[in-house]
């Protein structure tokens, strides 16, 4: 399938909306689906990537995908680095473009008769933060925060701190990720109960979701409670929240 995506527009404000063309590939055979995607934007130049999933038996599979991307964008503060008085007027937060980024997963699925099921998976985006450059925000978080009290407005010192908060914008925080989740559904059951934990071995950072899914005729609602946690020093014990309490409903008419 070749797509051409909203002609004319060139790089839109958001990558989703960018001028684009794109030649999509499809294969399934005998327990196996195979996807290849080559794409021309004006922000990431040549996009190439795959996908594919493997049924091995009836009780276990596994996946695994790869993108290449001949150019990409981060968010730096360019107050990183500076010796001087680490307080800018206006916004230090400015997009890098980097070149040949990969993002990589491998994963698998086993289910049991039990209606126990384990998810795996190993991830690298190399569009995230390295564990030093986190080091280096937590490093210039700590600098501006001295300044409270010592002369410099209060307002300007908060107002920097909370532009540094953007680099949890990503989807990923920290480039390589392990993820193991743990649910349960009984067949023909409306209740799935599961246990998600989230660890970022880089800087020893972990994120445990405890959660509960329920679906009816019409709908489905999900309940969770998550916390942040793992080493001292890692990304997301630098979130602004240590615990997130969700609900979520989902009708269907």
């Amino acid at each position: 399938m070749l797509v051409y995506a909203t002609p004319g527009r060139g790089k839109a404000g958001m990558p989703r909306d960018d001028e684009s063309l794109a030649l999509k590939f499809y294969q399934h055979e005998g327990n196996t689906d195979v996807h290849a995607i080559a794409r021309l934007s004006e922000r990431n130049h040549i996009e190439v990537g795959s996908a594919f999933t493997n049924v091995a038996v009836e009780s276990f599979e596994w996946h695994g995908s790869l993108l290449y991307q001949e150019q990409y964008e981060r968010l730096y503060n360019s107050l990183i680095g500076t010796t001087g008085m680490p307080i800018s007027s206006s916004d230090p937060m400015t997009n890098r473009l980097e070149r040949h980024g990969v993002k990589a997963l491998i994963g698998f699925t086993w289910t049991g008769q039990s209606g126990f099921s384990l998810l795996g998976e190993a991830w690298y985006d190399a569009g995230a933060y390295s564990a030093g450059e986190w080091r280096a925000v937590k490093n210039l978080t700590e600098r501006q925060a001295a300044l409270l009290g010592q002369g410099v407005p209060e307002s300007a010192v908060r107002g920097n701190i909370a532009f540094s908060t953007r680099y949890f914008d990503r989807p990923n925080l920290l480039r390589e990720n392990l993820l193991l989740r743990l649910s349960h559904r009984q067949e023909g059951g409306n209740l799935e109960p599961a246990l998600d934990i989230l660890c970022t071995p880089a800087d020893g950072g972990v994120v445990a979701t405890a959660s509960v899914g329920y679906e009816g005729n019409r709908f489905r609602l999900d309940a969770g409670v998550r916390q942040f946690g793992g080493a001292r020093n890692s990304a997301y014990r630098m979130l602004p929240d240590e615990r997130i309490v969700y609900f979520a409903l989902q009708g269907f008419w």
